[in-house]
């Protein structure tokens, strides 16, 4: 029997409790996220911690036991020490290149600047991939992750595109009202899984 489809079917929606009660949940993983990444070199770990649960949230709407995320998030700390210098260290560099740029140091800077711009955002975009590459497979190490996300992105061009979307759009909500953050940040998780989907979460080489 065919699946019926049309507008005068009932279509079901959350009610407003069921609303708050998610919001809720996706800001305590955003607080969370935050907490423990202010040592910088557990943002790894906490991470991947967040990012499980919102693959949690989207299977089952509702949080996995926080004993099952701290133990994701200590099993992390180790294997993200060198994924939290790496990206660190490329940030500060960014940041310092762009300032370079901008105060007119460096000869053709516009162009230059265009270019880091854009190089800064694709690797925004394979970073957001390799989060949830790490959160639906908790224990896979980073370099697997960025390599599926690499691959991804090269394979699925419209989820990449959907990927940055997701990142700009909570990023531009936690700078213009900073109350935000831990929201946006965990909706940010969440919509990254949404936006990945399962059929490209699970295409393998």
């Amino acid at each position: 029997m065919e699946p019926q489809f049309g507008p005068d079917l009932p279509v079901e929606r959350p009610g407003w409790r069921e609303t708050l009660t998610g919001a809720t949940d996706l800001a305590l993983v955003g607080i969370g996220v935050l907490v423990l990444s202010l040592p910088v070199l557990t943002a790894p770990a906490a991470v991947t911690a967040g990012s499980a649960a919102a693959a949690h949230w989207c299977r089952e709407r509702d949080l996995p036991r926080t004993t099952h995320l701290l133990r994701i998030f200590r099993r992390g700390l180790r294997p993200g020490l060198l994924p939290a210098v790496v990206v660190a260290a490329l940030f500060v560099v960014l940041v310092v290149d762009l300032r370079a740029v901008v105060a007119g140091a460096v000869p053709g800077g516009a162009l230059l600047g265009v270019a880091e711009l854009g190089c800064a955002a694709a690797a925004l975009t394979v970073l957001g991939l390799a989060v949830v590459r790490a959160g639906a497979r908790p224990g896979v190490p980073w370099a697997d992750a960025v390599r599926w996300a690499l691959r991804t992105a090269r394979r699925h061009p419209r989820c990449a595109v959907a990927v940055f979307a997701v990142e700009l759009g909570a990023g531009l909500i936690a700078v213009f009202v900073p109350v935000t953050a831990p929201l946006a940040l965990g909706y940010a998780l969440l919509g990254l899984h949404a936006v990945t989907g399962r059929s490209v979460l699970t295409d393998e080489d």
